[in-house]
């Protein structure tokens, strides 16, 4: 797991206030975790103020998993 990654799991869960176990780049946001899209638009929200960032919603709109969240925040930052 990349240190993005990491960042990320550890924001989703205090983001939601809940304990995922197994979290991994394949994580599916919305299908394995079972969240709803407002929780989903909380936790980019999370994201962008924490790696200070803005990710745009079209760009969004293609992210399903964990890892392609870390890529597209390491592209943001890099």
């Amino acid at each position: 797991m990349t240190e993005t990654e990491s960042q990320l799991c550890q924001l989703l869960r205090t983001a939601l206030d809940k304990e995922f176990t197994g979290l991994d780049a394949t994580t599916d946001l919305v299908d394995d975790l079972d969240l709803e899209s407002i929780q989903v638009m909380d936790f980019i929200a999370e994201v962008e103020d924490h790696f200070d960032i803005l990710i745009e919603v079209d760009r969004l709109a293609s992210i399903r998993t964990l890892g392609e969240l870390a890529q597209l925040v390491d592209e943001e930052t890099g």
